[in-house]
């Protein structure tokens, strides 16, 4: 059918049920043309159920190179319905121009500092596994502002969004965000504790933003055991082994240090012919806590 006839079709479908209305909504969206704006600018205006009003939203996914669309979608990022804000986090772009999906990626930050956590969490949530593209790095930055919340569920979100759409020339923001927390230690082991498990068996994905992590951190020497499992997740058993000796008899080297060595080396999955690559390393050492760490990896 004609987009003209699409539209005159679903204009005349009785909305009173949600299901029907939602589809109507579809199919104008779909198969109505640019017309199917102005229907859906009048719909806007009405007391809509959630649902339908989602449907209304997600109507407009075609449409995002109009600017009657992003009256709606602008308007709705202000709804004081978070089911209705947090629709807009599903936005997909693949058909979308540059122009709109950068309009998309800045409502989408803008929705990351609306006052309702659900809200921030669910669009960290879509950033983590739909990556929008964000020429400006503005998603990056709002994302990695996230690892300072005091919410856990925002800070773990938010580390899983900011990893991945990076790529290894986001380094500096990643070191400029943790040596923000270098000063609030509740949050930086938190931070530490989520980055680290999360890019344990990246091989040699983000090697740069990884080595900018474990540079940030290691310019406190008081949290020593934080590097230690950074470092456990940057290298390999070999290179973590003859990293932990540069600590080894140093000033901030102490029993909690060796044990925490050890455990991030053993914890890291490993294969034996790793472990025993990394044993030797330590064997090699005139120090006593190094030589301790070689015979208790293999034990």
């Amino acid at each position: 059918l004609p987009p003209a006839r699409v539209l005159e079709v679903m204009r005349g479908v009785p909305l009173g049920k949600v299901t029907v209305a939602k589809e109507a909504l579809r199919l104008a969206g779909e198969f109505g043309g640019a017309a199917a704006l102005g229907w859906f600018a009048e719909l806007d205006r009405r007391d809509l159920h959630r649902d339908v009003r989602g449907a209304l939203l997600r109507a407009l996914w075609d449409h995002l190179d109009r600017p009657e669309a992003w009256a709606i979608l602008d308007a709705s990022a202000t709804s004081p319905d978070p089911g209705v804000v947090i629709g807009l986090a599903r936005i997909q772009v693949g058909r979308a121009s540059d122009e709109a999906r950068a309009r998309v990626a800045d409502l989408l930050r803008r929705l990351l500092d609306h006052s309702e956590p659900t809200v921030r969490v669910a669009v960290l949530d879509r950033l983590a596994a739909q990556p929008v593209p964000d020429a400006k790095r503005v998603l990056l930055a709002a994302a990695l502002a996230r690892l300072g919340s005091a919410i856990p569920d925002e800070r773990a979100a938010g580390l899983r969004a900011a990893l991945a759409g990076a790529t290894d020339a986001d380094a500096p923001a990643f070191a400029s965000a943790f040596t923000g927390l270098l000063v609030r230690r509740r949050e930086l082991a938190a931070a530490v504790a989520e980055f680290a498990a999360a890019t344990l068996h990246f091989g040699s994905r983000l090697v740069a933003v990884r080595s900018a992590v474990l540079a940030a951190v290691e310019a406190d020497p008081v949290v020593v055991a934080l590097q230690i499992r950074l470092a456990a997740a940057r290298f390999g058993a070999e290179p973590f082994a003859r990293w932990v000796l540069g600590l080894v008899g140093g000033p901030h080297w102490h029993p909690g240090a060796q044990v925490a060595a050890l455990d991030a080396l053993t914890g890291a999955g490993h294969r034996a012919e790793e472990l025993e690559r990394a044993e030797a390393v330590w064997a090699a050492s005139p120090d006593p806590a190094a030589r301790w760490l070689a015979v208790r990896v293999l034990a």
